[in-house]
């Protein structure tokens, strides 16, 4: 393996970015949802005002999923006449009839905000919140431990010492990428006091690994102040 690294070939074999990355893309939104359905729910609690309604319309969409749809019109306590729709379930929108009366709730700041009396969406905030600050959260986490290790895989291959390593095991792993599973080829080396270390490269496809057996050389870089920390950079001038 002589290429030599870089943020895209990093980025490409970095299993926990894209993982973390993907759990925040669900978690963000869900957790957004959460908080403007808690927010909505505060407001109605706190001025919300009730109306006399009129059923105009009734209608069923279907779809992924079945929704049961009223459209009605009241008349604000400042005397405007407003219009609306909301979702209901199959049993009360099945109990409504067109041109019959139906309570309505609405905000009086902005009458235009309404919905069918009674409706609550505090399950969906207590749902969403907890579930999206959890994928969130955990997407984030590992989004930004996989980035700031990349990140020092960059800085070491520039800046870190070089030194010889010699190839201890080369291994299958759990992880795959675009269903090929990956390997890693773990390796020992020795810092300039002598003390030796451990590592393992990033993920590798089948044909990489192939090329390497226990007792092969290569190179790897580390930090002067953190031997410890270290970058697989494979053959032997690959970081040179």
């Amino acid at each position: 393996m002589n290429a030599s690294l870089t943020f895209g070939r990093l980025l490409k074999r970095s299993f926990l970015l894209w993982f973390g990355g993907i759990w925040m893309l669900v978690g963000v939104p869900l957790l957004v949802a959460g908080l403007l359905a808690a927010a909505k729910e505060q407001r109605y609690s706190e001025e919300g005002a009730e109306a006399d309604g009129v059923v105009t319309r009734k209608e069923i969409r279907r779809g992924k999923s079945t929704s049961y749809r009223v459209y009605y019109r009241f008349r604000a306590r400042d005397g405007g006449e407003f219009s609306g729709r909301d979702s209901t379930r199959r049993a009360r929108w099945e109990e409504l009839r067109e041109g019959g009366a139906v309570r309505i709730e609405y905000l009086p700041s902005n009458p235009a905000q309404n919905r069918l009396a009674g409706k609550r969406n505090v399950e969906a905030a207590y749902i969403l919140i907890p579930l999206g600050a959890t994928f969130g959260g955990v997407g984030g986490f590992l989004f930004l431990k996989d980035l700031a290790r990349i990140r020092l895989a960059l800085r070491l291959s520039r800046e870190g010492i070089l030194a010889d390593a010699d190839v201890t095991a080369v291994e299958e792993t759990k992880v795959s990428i675009n269903r090929v599973r990956q390997w890693v080829v773990r390796y020992s080396y020795r810092d300039f006091q002598g003390r030796e270390h451990a590592g393992k490269s990033e993920y590798l496809p089948p044909e990489e690994a192939a090329e390497w057996k226990p007792g092969d050389g290569g190179q790897v870089r580390y930090d002067q102040n953190r031997p410890e920390q270290n970058v697989w950079l494979g053959r032997p001038g690959a970081g040179s």
